[in-house]
Protein backbone atom coordinates (compact mmCIF):
# COMPACT_ATOMS: atom_id res chain seq x y z
CA UNK A 1 0.00 0.00 0.00
CA UNK A 2 1.22 3.52 -0.69
CA UNK A 3 0.08 7.07 -0.15
CA UNK A 4 -0.25 8.32 -3.70
CA UNK A 5 -0.55 11.92 -2.55
CA UNK A 6 3.07 12.20 -1.54
CA UNK A 7 5.13 9.03 -1.70
CA UNK A 8 7.61 8.27 -4.50
CA UNK A 9 7.36 5.16 -6.62
CA UNK A 10 7.95 2.74 -3.75
CA UNK A 11 6.03 0.85 -1.09
CA UNK A 12 5.27 2.65 2.18
CA UNK A 13 6.94 1.04 5.19
CA UNK A 14 4.30 -0.80 7.23
CA UNK A 15 5.47 0.95 10.38
CA UNK A 16 4.21 4.22 8.96
CA UNK A 17 0.64 3.03 9.58
CA UNK A 18 1.08 1.25 12.93
CA UNK A 19 0.27 4.23 15.19
CA UNK A 20 -2.96 6.11 15.67
CA UNK A 21 -3.34 9.40 13.82
CA UNK A 22 -3.28 11.32 17.11
CA UNK A 23 -0.09 9.64 18.33
CA UNK A 24 1.63 10.28 15.03
CA UNK A 25 0.67 13.95 15.15
CA UNK A 26 2.12 14.39 18.64
CA UNK A 27 5.37 12.66 17.65
CA UNK A 28 5.70 14.76 14.50
CA UNK A 29 5.17 18.01 16.43
CA UNK A 30 7.76 17.07 19.05
CA UNK A 31 10.29 15.93 16.46
CA UNK A 32 9.77 19.03 14.30
CA UNK A 33 10.24 21.34 17.32
CA UNK A 34 13.46 19.66 18.34
CA UNK A 35 14.75 19.76 14.79
CA UNK A 36 13.94 23.45 14.45
CA UNK A 37 15.80 24.31 17.69
CA UNK A 38 18.80 22.24 16.68
CA UNK A 39 18.73 23.85 13.22
CA UNK A 40 18.76 27.34 14.79
CA UNK A 41 21.72 26.42 16.99
CA UNK A 42 23.62 25.02 13.98
CA UNK A 43 22.87 28.10 11.86
CA UNK A 44 24.00 30.37 14.72
CA UNK A 45 27.25 28.42 15.12
CA UNK A 46 27.86 28.60 11.37
CA UNK A 47 27.23 32.37 11.38
CA UNK A 48 29.78 32.84 14.22
CA UNK A 49 32.28 30.74 12.30
CA UNK A 50 31.82 32.88 9.18
CA UNK A 51 32.35 36.10 11.15
CA UNK A 52 35.47 34.73 12.86
CA UNK A 53 37.04 33.68 9.53
CA UNK A 54 36.31 36.75 7.43
CA UNK A 55 39.38 38.74 8.55
CA UNK A 56 41.82 35.86 8.13
CA UNK A 57 44.09 35.10 5.23
CA UNK A 58 42.19 32.73 2.98
CA UNK A 59 42.18 30.96 -0.34
CA UNK A 60 40.12 33.02 -2.77
CA UNK A 61 40.16 30.71 -5.76
CA UNK A 62 41.77 27.57 -7.18
CA UNK A 63 42.48 27.56 -10.92
CA UNK A 64 43.30 24.52 -13.04
CA UNK A 65 45.28 24.26 -16.27
CA UNK A 66 46.49 21.20 -18.13
CA UNK A 67 49.74 21.31 -16.16
CA UNK A 68 49.21 23.38 -13.01
CA UNK A 69 47.05 24.02 -9.98
CA UNK A 70 47.13 27.74 -9.13
CA UNK A 71 46.13 28.73 -5.59
CA UNK A 72 45.01 32.36 -5.26
CA UNK A 73 45.55 33.58 -1.69
CA UNK A 74 44.26 36.81 -0.17
CA UNK A 75 46.79 37.65 2.57
CA UNK A 76 45.54 39.74 5.48
CA UNK A 77 48.19 39.15 8.13
CA UNK A 78 51.87 38.27 8.54
CA UNK A 79 51.47 34.92 10.29
CA UNK A 80 53.46 32.00 8.96
CA UNK A 81 51.16 29.70 7.06
CA UNK A 82 51.11 26.26 5.58
CA UNK A 83 49.10 25.17 2.55
CA UNK A 84 47.83 21.65 3.07
CA UNK A 85 46.57 19.30 0.38
CA UNK A 86 43.58 17.14 1.33
CA UNK A 87 42.13 14.23 -0.58
CA UNK A 88 38.48 14.49 -1.61
CA UNK A 89 37.40 12.06 1.12
CA UNK A 90 39.29 13.93 3.86
CA UNK A 91 37.92 16.66 6.12
CA UNK A 92 40.35 18.95 7.88
CA UNK A 93 41.01 18.21 11.56
CA UNK A 94 43.34 20.24 13.77
CA UNK A 95 46.38 18.16 14.73
CA UNK A 96 46.04 15.61 11.94
CA UNK A 97 48.94 15.36 9.48
CA UNK A 98 48.40 16.23 5.81
CA UNK A 99 50.62 16.76 2.80
CA UNK A 100 52.25 20.22 2.96
CA UNK A 101 52.33 21.98 -0.41
CA UNK A 102 53.83 25.31 0.74
CA UNK A 103 55.04 27.19 3.83
CA UNK A 104 55.42 30.96 4.02
CA UNK A 105 53.78 34.32 4.68
CA UNK A 106 51.14 36.02 2.58
CA UNK A 107 50.55 39.77 2.46
CA UNK A 108 48.16 40.97 -0.20
CA UNK A 109 47.40 38.82 -3.23
CA UNK A 110 49.59 35.74 -3.70
CA UNK A 111 49.44 33.09 -6.41
CA UNK A 112 51.06 29.71 -5.82
CA UNK A 113 51.64 27.41 -8.78
CA UNK A 114 51.76 23.70 -8.01
CA UNK A 115 52.27 20.90 -10.54
CA UNK A 116 48.88 19.40 -11.33
CA UNK A 117 50.23 15.88 -11.48
CA UNK A 118 52.30 14.25 -8.76
CA UNK A 119 53.59 11.16 -10.52
CA UNK A 120 50.27 9.84 -11.92
CA UNK A 121 48.02 11.42 -9.29
CA UNK A 122 45.73 14.19 -10.57
CA UNK A 123 45.47 17.01 -8.05
CA UNK A 124 42.36 18.36 -9.78
CA UNK A 125 40.33 16.40 -7.22
CA UNK A 126 42.21 17.70 -4.14
CA UNK A 127 41.06 20.51 -1.89
CA UNK A 128 43.38 22.97 -0.21
CA UNK A 129 43.52 24.34 3.32
CA UNK A 130 45.59 27.17 4.81
CA UNK A 131 46.60 26.76 8.47
CA UNK A 132 48.39 29.00 10.91
CA UNK A 133 51.70 27.30 11.69
CA UNK A 134 51.78 28.61 15.27
CA UNK A 135 48.27 27.55 16.29
CA UNK A 136 47.61 24.75 13.80
CA UNK A 137 44.15 26.22 13.25
CA UNK A 138 42.61 26.79 9.80
CA UNK A 139 42.79 30.16 8.09
CA UNK A 140 39.63 30.31 6.03
CA UNK A 141 37.89 27.24 4.66
CA UNK A 142 39.25 24.58 2.34
CA UNK A 143 38.81 25.20 -1.37
CA UNK A 144 38.40 22.97 -4.41
CA UNK A 145 39.04 23.99 -8.01
CA UNK A 146 36.55 26.51 -9.36
CA UNK A 147 38.31 28.14 -12.33
CA UNK A 148 38.62 25.95 -15.45
CA UNK A 149 39.06 28.63 -18.12
CA UNK A 150 42.55 27.46 -19.09
CA UNK A 151 41.74 23.76 -19.07
CA UNK A 152 41.65 22.18 -22.52
CA UNK A 153 38.26 21.27 -23.94
CA UNK A 154 36.92 18.99 -26.65
CA UNK A 155 35.17 20.17 -29.79
CA UNK A 156 32.52 17.43 -29.84
CA UNK A 157 29.02 18.78 -30.51
CA UNK A 158 26.27 17.16 -28.47
CA UNK A 159 22.69 16.91 -29.71
CA UNK A 160 21.14 19.55 -27.46
CA UNK A 161 17.95 20.09 -29.44
CA UNK A 162 17.30 23.71 -28.63
CA UNK A 163 14.23 23.74 -30.86
CA UNK A 164 12.44 20.97 -28.94
CA UNK A 165 11.85 19.96 -25.32
CA UNK A 166 10.25 16.63 -26.33
CA UNK A 167 11.77 13.74 -24.38
CA UNK A 168 11.01 10.18 -23.26
CA UNK A 169 12.34 7.97 -20.45
CA UNK A 170 12.69 4.21 -20.06
CA UNK A 171 12.58 3.55 -23.77
CA UNK A 172 11.80 -0.04 -24.75
CA UNK A 173 12.35 -0.59 -28.47
CA UNK A 174 14.41 2.12 -30.11
CA UNK A 175 12.73 1.87 -33.49
CA UNK A 176 9.57 3.00 -31.73
CA UNK A 177 11.44 5.92 -30.15
CA UNK A 178 12.89 6.97 -33.50
CA UNK A 179 9.43 6.86 -35.08
CA UNK A 180 8.14 9.01 -32.21
CA UNK A 181 10.83 11.62 -33.00
CA UNK A 182 12.16 11.67 -29.45
CA UNK A 183 14.67 14.49 -28.95
CA UNK A 184 15.85 13.84 -25.37
CA UNK A 185 16.19 10.54 -23.50
CA UNK A 186 17.39 9.47 -20.08
CA UNK A 187 18.87 6.04 -19.39
CA UNK A 188 19.28 4.56 -15.90
CA UNK A 189 22.75 3.15 -15.27
CA UNK A 190 24.14 1.44 -12.19
CA UNK A 191 27.70 2.38 -11.28
CA UNK A 192 28.34 -1.33 -10.57
CA UNK A 193 27.52 -2.06 -14.21
CA UNK A 194 30.47 0.10 -15.23
CA UNK A 195 33.17 -0.75 -12.68
CA UNK A 196 33.79 -4.38 -11.80
CA UNK A 197 33.94 -4.79 -8.02
CA UNK A 198 34.76 -8.49 -8.41
CA UNK A 199 38.11 -7.57 -9.93
CA UNK A 200 37.83 -10.31 -12.58
CA UNK A 201 37.75 -8.00 -15.59
CA UNK A 202 40.92 -7.66 -17.64
CA UNK A 203 39.91 -4.24 -18.94
CA UNK A 204 40.90 -1.27 -16.76
CA UNK A 205 40.59 2.48 -16.44
CA UNK A 206 43.58 3.99 -14.65
CA UNK A 207 42.93 6.58 -11.93
CA UNK A 208 45.93 8.16 -10.18
CA UNK A 209 48.04 5.21 -11.32
CA UNK A 210 45.55 2.66 -9.93
CA UNK A 211 43.95 0.25 -12.37
CA UNK A 212 40.20 0.08 -11.76
CA UNK A 213 38.54 -2.89 -13.52
CA UNK A 214 35.77 -2.06 -16.00
CA UNK A 215 32.84 -4.31 -16.94
CA UNK A 216 33.73 -4.00 -20.61
CA UNK A 217 31.19 -6.60 -21.78
CA UNK A 218 28.35 -4.59 -20.26
CA UNK A 219 29.71 -1.37 -21.71
CA UNK A 220 29.99 -2.92 -25.17
CA UNK A 221 26.33 -3.89 -24.86
CA UNK A 222 25.49 -0.29 -23.96
CA UNK A 223 27.43 1.16 -26.91
CA UNK A 224 24.93 0.29 -29.68
CA UNK A 225 22.04 1.69 -27.62
CA UNK A 226 23.78 5.04 -27.09
CA UNK A 227 25.01 5.05 -30.68
CA UNK A 228 21.57 4.37 -32.16
CA UNK A 229 19.98 7.16 -30.17
CA UNK A 230 22.81 9.55 -31.08
CA UNK A 231 22.54 8.74 -34.77
CA UNK A 232 18.80 9.43 -34.54
CA UNK A 233 19.57 12.95 -33.26
CA UNK A 234 18.63 12.32 -29.63
CA UNK A 235 20.25 14.07 -26.71
CA UNK A 236 21.23 11.24 -24.36
CA UNK A 237 21.38 11.71 -20.57
CA UNK A 238 22.55 9.05 -18.11
CA UNK A 239 21.07 8.75 -14.61
CA UNK A 240 23.82 7.26 -12.43
CA UNK A 241 22.56 5.14 -9.52
CA UNK A 242 24.21 3.02 -6.86
CA UNK A 243 22.45 -0.30 -6.09
CA UNK A 244 23.20 -1.76 -2.66
CA UNK A 245 22.86 -5.34 -1.40
CA UNK A 246 20.75 -6.49 1.51
CA UNK A 247 23.78 -7.81 3.43
CA UNK A 248 27.25 -6.38 4.13
CA UNK A 249 29.89 -6.95 1.46
CA UNK A 250 33.24 -5.75 2.83
CA UNK A 251 34.95 -6.23 -0.54
CA UNK A 252 32.61 -3.83 -2.35
CA UNK A 253 34.07 -0.28 -2.34
CA UNK A 254 30.86 1.19 -3.79
CA UNK A 255 28.77 0.66 -0.64
CA UNK A 256 28.47 3.71 1.59
CA UNK A 257 29.27 2.65 5.19
CA UNK A 258 26.14 4.42 6.50
CA UNK A 259 23.64 2.87 4.07
CA UNK A 260 21.00 0.79 5.82
CA UNK A 261 21.38 -2.37 3.75
CA UNK A 262 18.62 -4.24 5.52
CA UNK A 263 15.88 -1.61 5.42
CA UNK A 264 16.61 0.57 2.36
CA UNK A 265 13.26 0.40 0.51
CA UNK A 266 14.57 0.36 -3.06
CA UNK A 267 18.12 -0.85 -2.35
CA UNK A 268 19.64 2.28 -3.82
CA UNK A 269 22.35 3.92 -1.77
CA UNK A 270 24.54 7.01 -1.63
CA UNK A 271 27.85 6.80 -3.45
CA UNK A 272 30.74 5.86 -1.20
CA UNK A 273 33.08 8.85 -1.16
CA UNK A 274 34.29 8.27 2.40
CA UNK A 275 37.57 6.53 1.58
CA UNK A 276 40.26 6.41 -1.09
CA UNK A 277 39.04 3.29 -2.88
CA UNK A 278 35.44 4.46 -3.01
CA UNK A 279 36.51 7.77 -4.58
CA UNK A 280 38.80 6.01 -7.08
CA UNK A 281 36.00 3.69 -8.25
CA UNK A 282 33.50 6.56 -8.49
CA UNK A 283 35.96 8.66 -10.47
CA UNK A 284 36.83 5.70 -12.70
CA UNK A 285 33.20 5.12 -13.67
CA UNK A 286 32.56 8.75 -14.54
CA UNK A 287 35.91 9.41 -16.23
CA UNK A 288 35.52 6.27 -18.33
CA UNK A 289 31.94 7.09 -19.37
CA UNK A 290 32.69 10.75 -20.11
CA UNK A 291 35.70 9.84 -22.24
CA UNK A 292 33.97 7.02 -24.15
CA UNK A 293 30.80 8.96 -24.91
CA UNK A 294 32.29 12.31 -25.88
CA UNK A 295 34.67 11.19 -28.64
CA UNK A 296 34.98 13.53 -31.59
CA UNK A 297 34.09 10.67 -33.96
CA UNK A 298 31.12 9.62 -31.76
CA UNK A 299 32.20 6.01 -32.33
CA UNK A 300 30.15 4.75 -29.39
CA UNK A 301 27.55 7.52 -29.38
CA UNK A 302 27.37 10.67 -27.29
CA UNK A 303 26.16 11.35 -23.75
CA UNK A 304 25.73 15.03 -22.98
CA UNK A 305 24.85 14.82 -19.30
CA UNK A 306 24.89 12.82 -16.08
CA UNK A 307 22.20 13.01 -13.40
CA UNK A 308 23.76 12.01 -10.09
CA UNK A 309 21.44 9.87 -7.98
CA UNK A 310 17.68 10.28 -7.80
CA UNK A 311 15.28 12.52 -5.88
CA UNK A 312 17.54 13.60 -3.05
CA UNK A 313 14.72 15.01 -0.90
CA UNK A 314 13.55 11.41 -0.41
CA UNK A 315 17.05 10.03 0.14
CA UNK A 316 15.92 7.18 2.41
CA UNK A 317 14.25 5.64 -0.66
CA UNK A 318 16.59 6.60 -3.48
CA UNK A 319 20.01 7.59 -2.06
CA UNK A 320 20.16 5.74 1.23
CA UNK A 321 22.67 6.81 3.85
CA UNK A 322 20.70 5.45 6.77
CA UNK A 323 19.11 7.89 9.23
CA UNK A 324 21.19 10.98 8.54
CA UNK A 325 21.05 14.68 9.35
CA UNK A 326 20.28 16.89 6.34
CA UNK A 327 23.59 18.75 6.50
CA UNK A 328 25.59 15.52 6.24
CA UNK A 329 23.81 14.07 3.25
CA UNK A 330 23.86 17.47 1.52
CA UNK A 331 27.60 17.81 2.15
CA UNK A 332 28.34 14.36 0.74
CA UNK A 333 25.98 14.85 -2.21
CA UNK A 334 27.73 18.15 -3.01
CA UNK A 335 30.98 16.18 -3.19
CA UNK A 336 29.40 13.55 -5.47
CA UNK A 337 28.27 16.32 -7.83
CA UNK A 338 31.66 18.01 -7.68
CA UNK A 339 33.70 14.91 -8.45
CA UNK A 340 31.32 13.99 -11.27
CA UNK A 341 31.70 17.47 -12.75
CA UNK A 342 35.50 17.29 -12.54
CA UNK A 343 35.55 13.86 -14.17
CA UNK A 344 33.36 15.14 -17.00
CA UNK A 345 35.17 18.49 -17.32
CA UNK A 346 38.47 16.69 -17.87
CA UNK A 347 36.99 15.25 -21.05
CA UNK A 348 34.67 17.98 -22.33
CA UNK A 349 33.74 21.49 -21.25
CA UNK A 350 30.05 21.14 -22.17
CA UNK A 351 29.10 17.90 -20.40
CA UNK A 352 26.51 18.72 -17.76
CA UNK A 353 26.10 17.29 -14.27
CA UNK A 354 22.66 17.49 -12.67
CA UNK A 355 21.34 17.36 -9.12
CA UNK A 356 18.08 15.38 -8.90
CA UNK A 357 14.98 16.65 -7.05
CA UNK A 358 11.37 15.50 -6.72
CA UNK A 359 8.28 17.73 -6.37
CA UNK A 360 8.42 18.30 -2.59
CA UNK A 361 9.48 21.87 -1.78
CA UNK A 362 8.72 23.00 1.79
CA UNK A 363 6.82 19.76 2.38
CA UNK A 364 8.50 16.37 2.77
CA UNK A 365 7.46 12.85 1.93
CA UNK A 366 7.38 12.04 5.68
CA UNK A 367 8.04 14.35 8.66
CA UNK A 368 11.21 12.48 9.70
CA UNK A 369 14.03 14.90 8.82
CA UNK A 370 16.56 12.07 9.07
CA UNK A 371 14.95 10.42 6.06
CA UNK A 372 13.54 13.30 4.00
CA UNK A 373 14.56 16.90 3.30
CA UNK A 374 12.40 19.77 2.01
CA UNK A 375 13.48 20.66 -1.52
CA UNK A 376 13.96 24.33 -0.67
CA UNK A 377 16.33 23.41 2.16
CA UNK A 378 18.18 20.95 -0.06
CA UNK A 379 18.69 23.47 -2.85
CA UNK A 380 19.72 26.30 -0.52
CA UNK A 381 22.23 24.28 1.49
CA UNK A 382 23.59 22.46 -1.54
CA UNK A 383 24.28 25.74 -3.28
CA UNK A 384 25.79 27.28 -0.13
CA UNK A 385 28.05 24.26 0.42
CA UNK A 386 29.32 24.41 -3.15
CA UNK A 387 29.86 28.18 -3.06
CA UNK A 388 31.84 27.93 0.20
CA UNK A 389 34.15 25.25 -1.20
CA UNK A 390 34.57 26.53 -4.76
CA UNK A 391 31.79 27.04 -7.27
CA UNK A 392 31.30 24.90 -10.39
CA UNK A 393 28.71 24.60 -13.13
CA UNK A 394 26.17 22.10 -11.79
CA UNK A 395 22.60 22.00 -13.12
CA UNK A 396 19.17 20.91 -11.89
CA UNK A 397 16.99 17.94 -12.90
CA UNK A 398 13.51 18.42 -11.41
CA UNK A 399 10.49 16.06 -11.28
CA UNK A 400 7.25 18.10 -11.13
CA UNK A 401 4.84 15.17 -10.83
CA UNK A 402 1.23 15.98 -9.90
CA UNK A 403 0.68 16.21 -6.14
CA UNK A 404 -1.15 12.86 -6.37
CA UNK A 405 0.54 10.45 -8.75
CA UNK A 406 -2.79 8.70 -9.42
CA UNK A 407 -4.56 11.95 -10.34
CA UNK A 408 -3.34 13.26 -13.71
CA UNK A 409 -5.41 16.49 -13.56
CA UNK A 410 -2.45 18.44 -12.22
CA UNK A 411 -4.24 21.74 -12.97
CA UNK A 412 -6.40 20.92 -9.93
CA UNK A 413 -3.44 20.49 -7.55
CA UNK A 414 -4.21 22.00 -4.13
CA UNK A 415 -0.82 21.60 -2.43
CA UNK A 416 0.75 24.36 -4.51
CA UNK A 417 1.03 28.12 -4.12
CA UNK A 418 2.74 30.76 -6.25
CA UNK A 419 5.35 31.78 -3.72
CA UNK A 420 8.69 30.55 -2.42
CA UNK A 421 7.05 28.69 0.47
CA UNK A 422 4.86 26.42 -1.63
CA UNK A 423 4.58 22.87 -0.22
CA UNK A 424 5.17 21.32 -3.65
CA UNK A 425 6.26 22.33 -7.12
CA UNK A 426 4.23 20.69 -9.88
CA UNK A 427 3.47 21.80 -13.42
CA UNK A 428 0.77 24.08 -12.01
CA UNK A 429 3.33 26.35 -10.28
CA UNK A 430 6.47 25.63 -12.28
CA UNK A 431 7.26 29.37 -12.29
CA UNK A 432 8.21 29.08 -8.62
CA UNK A 433 11.11 26.78 -9.50
CA UNK A 434 12.45 28.95 -12.31
CA UNK A 435 12.08 32.15 -10.26
CA UNK A 436 13.78 30.64 -7.23
CA UNK A 437 16.64 29.16 -9.24
CA UNK A 438 17.19 32.47 -11.05
CA UNK A 439 18.13 34.36 -7.88
CA UNK A 440 21.60 35.96 -8.01
CA UNK A 441 23.23 33.53 -5.56
CA UNK A 442 22.32 30.58 -7.79
CA UNK A 443 23.87 32.04 -10.93
CA UNK A 444 27.14 30.79 -12.41
CA UNK A 445 29.37 33.47 -13.97
CA UNK A 446 26.35 35.76 -14.03
CA UNK A 447 24.21 33.30 -16.01
CA UNK A 448 21.30 31.06 -15.02
CA UNK A 449 22.08 27.41 -14.47
CA UNK A 450 20.45 24.81 -16.69
CA UNK A 451 17.20 23.07 -15.77
CA UNK A 452 15.61 19.97 -17.25
CA UNK A 453 12.46 18.13 -16.21
CA UNK A 454 13.95 14.66 -16.27
CA UNK A 455 11.15 12.45 -14.91
CA UNK A 456 7.42 13.05 -14.67
CA UNK A 457 4.35 11.32 -16.04
CA UNK A 458 0.58 11.10 -15.84
CA UNK A 459 -1.48 8.13 -14.76
CA UNK A 460 -4.23 6.89 -17.08
CA UNK A 461 -7.32 6.83 -14.87
CA UNK A 462 -10.15 4.33 -15.19
CA UNK A 463 -13.20 5.09 -17.30
CA UNK A 464 -13.92 5.69 -20.97
CA UNK A 465 -12.22 9.10 -20.95
CA UNK A 466 -9.11 7.93 -19.10
CA UNK A 467 -6.76 7.99 -22.09
CA UNK A 468 -7.84 11.49 -23.16
CA UNK A 469 -7.45 12.81 -19.60
CA UNK A 470 -3.92 11.41 -19.49
CA UNK A 471 -3.12 13.01 -22.86
CA UNK A 472 -4.67 16.32 -21.77
CA UNK A 473 -2.41 16.34 -18.72
CA UNK A 474 0.57 15.91 -21.02
CA UNK A 475 -0.66 18.78 -23.22
CA UNK A 476 -1.10 20.99 -20.15
CA UNK A 477 2.39 20.17 -18.88
CA UNK A 478 4.00 20.59 -22.29
CA UNK A 479 2.47 24.03 -22.84
CA UNK A 480 3.41 25.15 -19.34
CA UNK A 481 7.01 24.00 -19.86
CA UNK A 482 7.24 25.90 -23.15
CA UNK A 483 6.69 29.14 -21.22
CA UNK A 484 10.06 28.84 -19.48
CA UNK A 485 13.02 29.21 -21.86
CA UNK A 486 15.40 28.27 -19.06
CA UNK A 487 14.02 24.68 -19.14
CA UNK A 488 15.82 22.69 -21.85
CA UNK A 489 13.91 19.40 -21.83
CA UNK A 490 10.64 17.78 -20.72
CA UNK A 491 11.37 14.05 -20.51
CA UNK A 492 8.17 12.09 -20.08
CA UNK A 493 8.05 9.03 -17.80
CA UNK A 494 7.35 6.42 -19.20
CA UNK A 495 7.43 4.86 -22.65
CA UNK A 496 5.73 1.59 -21.57
CA UNK A 497 3.75 0.90 -18.38
CA UNK A 498 5.70 -1.11 -15.80
CA UNK A 499 3.96 -4.01 -14.04
CA UNK A 500 5.83 -3.29 -10.79
CA UNK A 501 5.26 0.45 -10.51
CA UNK A 502 2.63 0.25 -7.80
CA UNK A 503 -0.35 0.14 -10.15
CA UNK A 504 0.54 3.35 -11.95
CA UNK A 505 -0.24 3.49 -15.68
CA UNK A 506 2.10 6.23 -16.83
CA UNK A 507 3.12 4.83 -20.21
CA UNK A 508 2.16 6.10 -23.62
CA UNK A 509 1.75 2.38 -24.29
CA UNK A 510 0.44 -0.47 -22.14
CA UNK A 511 2.57 -3.50 -21.31
CA UNK A 512 1.56 -6.89 -22.63
CA UNK A 513 -0.25 -9.03 -20.08
CA UNK A 514 2.06 -11.54 -18.41
CA UNK A 515 5.14 -9.35 -18.96
CA UNK A 516 6.85 -6.63 -16.97
CA UNK A 517 7.26 -3.95 -19.60
CA UNK A 518 6.97 -5.52 -23.06
CA UNK A 519 5.31 -3.00 -25.43
CA UNK A 520 1.57 -3.49 -25.78
CA UNK A 521 -1.38 -1.42 -26.94
CA UNK A 522 -0.75 2.19 -27.94
CA UNK A 523 -2.72 4.75 -25.96
CA UNK A 524 -4.27 8.00 -27.22
CA UNK A 525 -1.22 9.79 -25.78
CA UNK A 526 1.01 7.77 -28.11
CA UNK A 527 -0.54 9.37 -31.19
CA UNK A 528 -0.47 12.83 -29.59
CA UNK A 529 3.21 12.39 -28.76
CA UNK A 530 3.93 11.02 -32.25
CA UNK A 531 2.27 13.93 -34.05
CA UNK A 532 3.75 16.64 -31.82
CA UNK A 533 6.54 18.90 -33.04
CA UNK A 534 7.73 22.40 -32.24
CA UNK A 535 5.39 24.10 -34.69
CA UNK A 536 2.10 22.20 -34.47
CA UNK A 537 1.54 21.82 -30.72
CA UNK A 538 -1.55 24.05 -30.71
CA UNK A 539 -3.31 21.98 -33.37
CA UNK A 540 -2.32 18.66 -31.79
CA UNK A 541 -3.44 19.80 -28.32
CA UNK A 542 -6.79 21.29 -29.37
CA UNK A 543 -8.67 18.28 -27.93
CA UNK A 544 -7.35 19.09 -24.43
CA UNK A 545 -8.89 22.54 -23.94
CA UNK A 546 -12.36 21.43 -22.76
CA UNK A 547 -10.82 18.74 -20.53
CA UNK A 548 -8.54 21.29 -18.85
CA UNK A 549 -11.35 23.86 -18.80
CA UNK A 550 -9.81 26.66 -20.85
CA UNK A 551 -10.75 28.62 -23.96
CA UNK A 552 -7.27 29.86 -24.75
CA UNK A 553 -3.83 28.47 -23.92
CA UNK A 554 -2.72 31.88 -22.69
CA UNK A 555 -4.91 31.29 -19.65
CA UNK A 556 -2.13 28.98 -18.49
CA UNK A 557 0.67 31.52 -18.88
CA UNK A 558 2.98 32.08 -15.89
CA UNK A 559 1.84 34.30 -13.04
CA UNK A 560 3.95 36.54 -10.84
CA UNK A 561 5.70 34.68 -8.04
CA UNK A 562 5.73 36.11 -4.53
CA UNK A 563 9.33 35.91 -3.39
CA UNK A 564 8.52 37.22 0.11
CA UNK A 565 5.32 35.45 1.21
CA UNK A 566 5.83 36.38 4.88
CA UNK A 567 5.54 40.10 4.10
Amino acid sequence: MRDMNSFPRSVIPRAAFSQSAFSRLILVLIFSSLFSLNGLRELSAEAEKTVSQKDKTSIEKVSVTDEEIIIHINGKNQSELQLLELAAYENFQVGKKYSIAWTGKASGILQLSIPRFENQRDRLYSHWQLVDVKTGKPSGGSQYASDFQKLSSSKTKFHWNKDSIKGLQCIVGFDDAIDLKVKHSTQNLYISQVVDVSGKSKHFHTVDGVKVPININFVRGLDPIIKKMTDAGMNVIIILLNPIPTKPDPGNPLIHPDSNLKEAPNHLGAFNLTDEKGVLYYRAALEFLAKRYSRLDAKYGLVSSYIIGNELQSHWWWHNMGDVKPEKIIREYALALRLAYYAARKQHNEIRVYASMDHHWTATIIPNRLRAIPGKMLLDQLNETILNQGNFNWSLAHHPYPENLFEPRTWNDKQVTFDFNTPKITFKNLEVLTAYFSQPHFLINGKRRKIILSEQGFHKPDGPDGEKIQAAAYAYAYYRTLQFPEIDAFIYHRHIDHAREGGLRLGIREFKKGTITTPGKKRFLYQIYHDLNSDNWETVFEFAKPIIGIQNWKELNPVKVNANPEK
